[in-house]
C-alpha cells in the first residue's frame, strides 16, 4: 500500500507582542521568494521544528526563539487535516507539543503520522545486522532528512546520515524495506547473536573444564580431553577401591575389637559423629573454593571489559584533542591554485573559503556527539567499577568463610584424634592409614560427581546450540523467501527512468546541463546504489551535477509516490542555497529547476502532492505559488 499524501495547508508564528505571522500554502509548488536575508531559511526550519524536532526552542531555532512565542502549522495527511502545535513562552530552553489539542513528545508525533501517513513501522540495523546493537525504529525524523533538503544539504542524499540509515530510508521510500528488514530478518539476527554467545560460552566452558577435570579425573582414565566416558570410568574405579577398602578396614576392626578386655560404645557415637562433622566441612571448603574460582574468572571478566573501555575512551580523548587543536586552524590558501584566501571578502555567518552559510551550531555537532559517547562510555566504567567493587567483597567474604571452615576442620580433627587416642595404644596402625585413604577416596567421589553433572551443563549448552542452528535455518528460509519477493530490478528501472525524465527536462532550448549522462539504480536486499556510468554518483559528479542529481531523486520520489510498491508522501521541502552559483555551480536562474516540478505535479495521478521551495532567484513562474517576503522574520 502506498503512503499517503502530506501537504501543509498552513504555518503561524506569534511574535511576543502577539502578532501572528502566517504564510499559507496550496497543493503543487510552492515558493516562498526574498533577498539574502529574508527569513526564508526561518520559515522552513520552523517548519522542520513543527515536524517534530526534538530539540528545545533556543537550539533548533535560534534567535528565532528569542522573537516569538510560540507556531503551530496546518497539515493534510490523506484527507485528514491536523494541527501540530509547539509553545516555549518566555523560556526558549524548554517547550511543549501538541497535535490536535493532545500533548505529545516528540516521540509520540513521530508514531502518530507515521500511522497517519500510513507509512509501515520498521526497525533497521544500523551497521552489522548481527552486531551488539540493538535495531533502532526508523523514525519520521530520519525520514525527514530525505524530504527536507536543507539550505546546506546539496551534496549528499542526507545531511549528516550514516550510510545505514541512508540505506533504510531508501528501502522505505522505494517499497523494498518490509521485506528486507522483516521481522523474521530481526530474529535470525537475534538468534545468531544468541548462538555466537554460547557457542563462546561453551568454548570457555570446555577449557575451564579439561583445566580443572585433570586434575580429578586420573591421566590414565583421560589421556586426552576429559569427557563422559573417562569421568565415569573414574568414578567406577573410586567406588571400586572405596569399597575394597572399607571391607580391609571392617574386616581389621573385627579383628582388634575381638581381643579388647571392654567396649565404650558413646566413645564410638562420638567418634563417628565427629567423623561425619568433618566429612560435611570438607565439603563446605570444596564448594567455597568452587566460588572462589568463579568470583576470581568474574574479576578477571570485568577487568578485560574495564580495559576494553578505557581504551575506546582513551581514543576519543585523543580525537577530541587533536579536534581541538586541529579545527581552529584555518586553510591559508586556496587547495586549487595555492592562492593566499586569508584577504578574500565574506559576509558574515558565512564561510570565508567557500562562502557558505555556518548555522551556529553545526560545528560543535561532531564535538558534542564525542563528548557524548566519551561521558557514556564514563558511565559504563564507573558501573564496571562498581561491579568489580562488589565482586572484591563477594570474593573477600568467600575467603573468610573459608577460613572459618579450615579452623572448624582444624578444631574437628583435634577434637577427633583426643577421642581416638585413648584406644590408640591398641589400635593398629594400619587402620590409621585406611581412614586416611577411604577419606581422600570419598572426596575425590564427591569431586568426580560434581565434574558429571558440570558436563550435564555443557550438554545443556550444546542442545541449546543446536536448537538455536535449527531455528536459524528455518529463519534463513523465511528471509531468503521475504527479500526475494520485492520486484528489485523493476523498481531500480523505474526509478532511474524518473530521474532521467527530469534531466532530460533540464536539456532544452539548447541547454546541455545534464548531457547524455547514463542513470543506473541497482536494488537489492543490501543497497540501494546510485549510478551515473556506472560509477557511485558521489565519484562521478561535481557540484552542480551533484545539484541536479538530488534533485532528480526528489522528483523520482514524487513521481512514483502513487505507484506500487513505493511508499512515498508526496511532498517535498527544498532550501535552496543562498547564492545558488557559487555554492552549486548553478545558474542564479533558477525557474528551470522546478518547472518539471510544476508539470509533474499538474498531473491528475498526483493531486494534493505539494513541493515547498525557498530561493531568492525564481521569477514569473507559471503554475507555482509565489510567497515573497519583506522582512528578516
Amino acid at each position: 500500500m502506498t503512503a499517503r499524501t502530506l501537504n501543509i495547508v498552513s504555518v503561524h508564528r506569534v511574535r511576543r507582542d502577539d502578532e501572528i505571522e502566517s504564510i499559507e500554502f496550496n497543493p503543487g509548488v510552492n515558493v516562498i521568494l526574498g533577498a539574502n536575508n529574508a527569513g526564508k531559511t526561518m520559515w522552513m526550519t520552523l517548519i522542520d521544528f513543527l515536524f517534530g524536532d526534538n530539540a528545545a526552542p533556543a537550539a533548533a531555532l535560534d534567535e528565532l526563539a528569542q522573537h516569538y512565542t510560540a507556531a503551530w502549522m496546518e497539515i493534510g495527511t490523506g484527507n485528514t487535516l491536523h494541527r501540530v502545535e509547539r509553545h516555549w513562552g518566555d523560556d526558549p530552553s524548554r517547550g511543549r507539543m501538541s497535535v490536535d489539542d493532545h500533548q505529545v513528545s516528540p516521540e509520540q508525533f513521530s508514531e502518530f503520522i507515521l500511522e497517519a501517513l500510513a507509512i509501515p513501522e520498521l526497525r533497521f540495523p544500523r551497521g552489522s545486522p548481527i552486531g551488539p546493537r540493538a535495531w533502532p525504529s526508523l523514525s519520521w525524523r530520519t525520514l525527514l532528512r530525505q524530504i527536507y533538503r536543507r539550505e546546506d544539504s546539496w551534496h549528499d542524499i542526507a545531511y549528516r546520515q550514516p550510510e545505514s540509515e541512508q540505506f533504510a530510508v531508501l528501502a522505505q521510500f522505494v517499497g523494498i524495506a518490509p521485506s528486507v528488514f522483516s521481522t523474521e530478518f530481526a530474529s535470525l539476527a537475534d538468534q545468531v547473536k544468541r548462538r555466537a554467545d554460547l557457542l563462546a560460552r561453551k568454548a570457555h566452558f570446555e577449557a575451564m573444564l579439561d583445566e580443572i577435570g585433570r586434575d580429578i579425573v586420573s591421566v590414565a582414565d583421560a589421556p586426552g580431553a576429559v569427557t563422559a566416558e573417562a569421568i565415569e570410568r573414574a568414578i567406577t574405579a573410586v567406588q571400586r577401591e572405596t569399597e575394597e577398602r572399607v571391607g580391609s578396614r571392617e574386616a581389621l576392626l573385627r579383628e582388634t575389637t575381638a581381643a579388647l578386655p571392654f567396649q565404650e560404645p558413646e566413645s564410638g557415637e562420638e567418634a563417628n559423629s565427629l567423623g561425619t562433622q568433618l566429612g560435611q566441612l570438607r565439603k563446605r571448603r570444596s564448594d567455597l573454593a568452587e566460588e572462589m574460582l568463579r568470583s576470581t574468572a568474574r574479576l578477571q571478566e570485568l577487568d578485560q571489559h574495564h580495559q576494553e573501555l578505557e581504551a575506546d575512551r582513551n581514543k576519543l580523548r585523543r580525537a577530541q584533542i587533536a579536534g581541538d587543536t586541529i579545527g581552529p586552524l584555518h586553510v591559508t590558501h586556496c587547495p586549487v591554485c595555492d592562492q593566499s584566501v586569508e584577504a578574500r571578502l565574506h559576509r558574515a555567518g558565512g564561510c570565508y573559503l567557500c562562502l557558505q552559510p555556518v548555522t551556529e551550531g553545526v560545528a560543535t555537532e561532531s564535538a558534542d556527539r564525542m563528548q557524548f559517547e566519551i561521558t557514556q562510555l564514563s558511565e559504563e566504567l564507573r558501573e564496571i567499577r562498581g561491579l568489580r567493587a562488589r565482586a572484591e567483597a563477594e570474593g573477600r567474604e568467600t575467603g573468610r568463610l573459608v577460613r572459618d571452615v579450615v579452623d572448624e576442620i582444624g578444631r574437628t580433627e583435634m577434637d577427633l584424634r583426643q577421642l581416638t587416642s585413648a584406644v590408640a595404644w591398641v589400635l593398629p596402625p594400619d587402620l590409621s592409614e585406611l581412614d586416611r585413604t577411604i577419606g581422600g577416596l570419598g572426596e575425590r567421589l564427591r569431586q568426580l560427581e560434581r565434574l558429571r553433572g558440570t558436563l550435564e551443563l555443557r550438554d545443556q549448552i550444546t542442545a541449546g546450540i543446536d536448537r538455536l542452528s535449527g531455528e536459524i535455518g528455518h529463519l534463513e528460509g523465511e528471509v531468503r523467501t521475504r527479500q526475494a519477493e520485492p520486484p528489485f530490478e523493476r523498481i531500480g528501472d523505474l526509478l532511474a527512468e524518473a530521474m532521467t525524465d527530469y534531466l532530460n527536462a533540464l536539456d532544452v532550448a539548447g541547454q546541455q546541463r545534464w548531457g547524455q549522462r547514463r542513470i543506473t539504480v541497482d536494488v537489492s536486499a543490501n543497497a540501494v546504489l546510485l549510478l551515473v556510468n556506472g560509477k557511485r554518483w558521489t565519484m562521478a559528479l561535481g557540484a552542480n551535477l551533484r545539484a541536479y542529481f538530488l534533485m532528480a531523486l526528489q522528483y523520482a520520489l514524487i513521481k512514483l509516490s502513487r505507484t506500487e510498491p513505493f511508499v512515498y508522501p508526496g511532498f517535498a521541502l527544498l532550501d535552496f542555497p543562498a547564492n545558488l552559483g557559487q555554492h552549486t555551480g548553478l545558474s542564479d536562474d533558477e525557474n528551470y529547476l522546478l518547472k518539471p516540478f510544476i508539470d509533474l505535479l499538474a498531473r491528475p495521478e498526483l493531486t494534493g502532492t505539494q513541493v515547498i521551495a525557498a530561493g531568492r532567484a525564481f521569477q514569473q513562474l507559471d503554475g507555482a505559488t509565489l510567497i515573497p517576503l519583506g522582512s528578516s522574520y
